[in-house]
């Protein structure tokens, strides 16, 4: 399921939006998830349990492209 929320459901940026169908990957409402902080939380916590760089990798992406501005 985070694999593919991470296919489909983020922005350039690489944070959330609001609401994808997940079967499809259409953004049906492409403003920020109010929730992103929780979300990825259980990202970041796959990349403590699998060692997945690719989890790390996409929270790293979320934080540099909001300090950027």
């Amino acid at each position: 399921m985070i694999d593919r929320l991470l296919e489909v459901g983020r922005n350039p940026d690489g944070v959330w939006v609001s609401r994808i169908d997940p079967a499809t990957g259409q953004v049906l409402d492409a403003r920020h998830a109010h929730c992103w902080g929780y979300m990825f939380h259980a990202v970041y916590t796959a990349y403590l349990i699998s060692g997945q760089e690719r989890y790390r990798q996409a929270v790293g992406k979320a934080i540099a492209a909001g300090t950027a501005r």
